[in-house]
């Protein structure tokens, strides 16, 4: 996220909260989300993780694993899988018009829902000002 361990900007360290949004680290955090769930190269991204920096040897990311996350249960019932993501994300009870969306976002897709669904509905997630903020 362009911040590397032990190397503050200055002595008073990372400013917080709203500062870390705008057009350049909203666009590069949505890239950024989409490469942890999906694994993608970080280089295909322009991004380097803390010790590849050094050693200018990028890694290859794996896709999440859903399974870890998720019950073979909750493929069938989107909306109970959409509670338990929403806690695990939002730590809390988003907006319904949020809800909303992400309900849409699962029902146009076929029972039970498959890994690369729940990877999207993920980064959907992930790229909502809710998460950014929070």
């Amino acid at each position: 996220m362009g911040q590397v361990p032990f190397f503050p900007p200055n002595v008073k360290g990372r400013d917080k909260g709203k500062s870390w949004i705008n057009t350049a680290t909203l666009t590069f955090r949505y890239k950024f989300a989409r490469q942890l769930i999906n694994g993608i190269n970080p280089t295909e991204l322009g991004m380097l993780k803390p010790m590849e920096a050094i050693s200018r040897q990028p890694a290859i990311t794996l896709p999440l694993s859903v399974d870890q996350i998720v019950e073979d249960a909750d493929r069938e019932q989107p909306s109970k899988l959409i509670e338990q993501l929403v806690l695990r994300i939002f730590q809390g009870t988003p907006e319904p018009k949020l809800s909303k969306t992400f309900t849409q976002f699962v029902t146009q897709k076929p029972l039970p829902l498959d890994d690369n669904t729940i990877r999207d509905l993920l980064v959907l997630m992930m790229n909502t000002p809710n998460y950014q903020i929070s």
